[in-house]
Order: structure tokens, then sequence, then C-alpha cells
């Protein structure tokens, strides 16, 4: 039996969001990181938009 292979739409990497340097350490910063995306994913699993908010 063979598998089915079909695309996926993905994200290419993490996404950084709202990337603000701490005053305690210039080499420091704070930020928020997109890992994931909205919709039906490989394992057929959903994410919708109100839960990912």
């Amino acid at each position: 039996m063979s598998l089915a292979h079909r695309s996926v739409a993905t994200i290419k990497g993490p996404e950084f969001i709202n990337l603000t340097p701490l005053d305690i350490n210039p080499l420091m910063s704070a930020c928020e990181i997109k890992v994931f995306y909205i919709g039906e994913k490989r394992n057929k699993s959903f994410i919708s938009k109100e839960v990912a908010t």
C-alpha cells in the first residue's frame, strides 16, 4: 500500500513579533513568537483563529 503525499501550507520558520530590547541587558529582547499556523494540520487536527488568538 503506498501513501499519497500532498502539500500542506506551513510557515517557513518562527516569526518574531513585537520585538523589544530589554533595559536590563541590551543583548536580550522580549517578543512574541508565532510557531504554528491556523487551519488543518497534516495529522488532521485543526486550530481555529479564535483559539490561536
